[in-house]
Parts: structure tokens; sequence; C-alpha cells
């Protein structure tokens, strides 16, 4: 069964995000596993809709690397514990967008690992032009700031996103038009470097892929037997897209 992790960002009403819980979960059994993070004022109602449901999770956008604190406008894992189940972190348009830094989100992915939240930790390179070495470059120096100090017993309990930047609201990610060997051989890479990193863990960790995931990109990027599953951006705010994706059997 793979991920396939839906980041609705800045999208959709509290009303909708609850209705379409409540559809999604009319559509089950689903053959992948099923997450959806979404921006924080959504997560009390989308918890109670959800509670106790197996097959749907949810997850949250960001997280302080705080527990409390003066930290205005910030929500900490301890707020976060109670509602959800995983955490996006890293994430280019964060980055971009908000200047965070690296050094925070390593911050963040040992708060969020410390509390029991799944931290799904995005990393790939910022520009389009890169070439494969300076790609791979800059996956193992991320990896290794990220993960070199990170105190964690179980694989599963990380997620690990290859977020390319020229994958980032475009449709290209696992076309026709993508070099799909190349993706591959980058993914190879990046699982030894989570090896060589993270230790006897490093094998279970979940490898997943994000940038603009489709109906039409799912078959490509699924056919990669590397890769564990999807991060999903504009096609999860669509009910029936989503679950096309939900169904897609790897």
């Amino acid at each position: 069964m793979s991920y396939v992790i839906a980041n609705w960002k800045m999208n959709k009403s509290i009303e909708e995000s609850v209705e379409f819980a409540k559809e999604l979960r009319k559509r089950k059994p689903f053959k992948n596993k099923a997450v959806i993070c979404a921006p924080f004022t959504f997560l009390p109602g989308l918890s109670k809709e959800l509670k106790n449901d197996s097959e749907i999770f949810l997850g949250a956008q960001n997280v302080f690397f705080e527990d409390k604190g003066a930290f205005t406008g910030e929500v900490s894992p301890l707020m976060l514990k109670p509602l959800c189940s995983y955490v996006i972190l890293g994430h280019s348009e964060r980055r971009k967008y908000l200047n965070e830094s690296f050094e925070m989100v390593k911050k963040k992915i040992n708060a969020a690992v410390k509390n029991d939240l799944i931290p799904v930790v995005c990393i790939g390179e910022d520009s389009k032009d890169l070439s494969l070495n300076e790609i791979k470059k800059e996956i193992s120096e991320r990896a290794q700031q990220y993960f070199s100090e990170l105190k964690l017993n179980d694989g599963s309990k990380l997620i690990v996103c290859y977020e390319p930047q020229w994958a980032i609201s475009t449709s290209s990610a696992g076309s026709k038009e993508m070099n799909l060997s190349l993706l591959k051989e980058i993914l190879v890479f990046f699982r030894k470097k989570l090896i060589e990193v993270l230790k006897e863990i490093g094998e279970s960790v979940p490898l997943i892929f994000g940038g603009s995931v489709s109906r039409e990109s799912i078959e490509g990027l699924f056919s990669l037997s590397e890769l564990d599953g999807v991060l999903v951006g504009g096609a999860s705010l669509d009910l029936d897209h989503f679950v096309d994706l939900l169904n897609f059997k790897k």
C-alpha cells in the first residue's frame, strides 16, 4: 500500500473541508493510504468527522519547533497532537515565500518526532537548471543536515518527499515528457543516502514524490519501484480525482 498525501495548501473553507471528508468516507475502501494535510483551522472539524477512521489520516502543513512560548501566530506540536498524526515540513513554498531556513526545518523535524508526529519532510533542488551531480549534492547535503542527529528508531515514523522545483505547479511530473529513468536514478541515490545517514532504519523510511501529481502522471510515477507514494497538490482538492489516485494500484 502506497501513501497518497493531500496537500490542500491555502484552499477550501471549513465547511467544504468537512463535506469533502464526509464524501471521502463513503468511497472507502482504498487501495492506498489516504492522508489529508489541511490548514490549521480545518483540523478540529476534520478530526471530529474522521474520528476513529482507520483509513483516512490527518496532517498539518507546518508546525513550530517549540512546545510553547511567546511565538505569536505559531502552532506547537502539542497543539497538533490531539488533531492529527502527520505534518509537512520543509516545503519549497515555505522556503521561497516565507524565508524558512534549512536550520529551522531541522528544528521542526526534531520537534515533530519528539512529540510523536510523523514529519513528511520535503527535499529537492530549488533551481530548474541543475545538473544531475548538483541535484545529488543538494539531496546529500539536506539529508545529512536534517537527519544525521535525528533520534529515531522506527523508519515508519518519518516520510521523505523528493520535491524538485521543476515539478511544482506544473503538468509534467510523471508524464511522458518527464524522464522517468532520470527520476529513478535520483531516487536510488536518495535511498542510498537515507541508509547512509539513518543507518538500519534508512531502508524502511517511505520515499515519496511531490510535484503536480495527477491521473495523467500517477501511472508513470507508480511504475517506479523506488517510490512509496506521492504528495498531491491541486489534484487532491477534487474528490473524484483524489479518489482515483487513492485507488491506483502500484
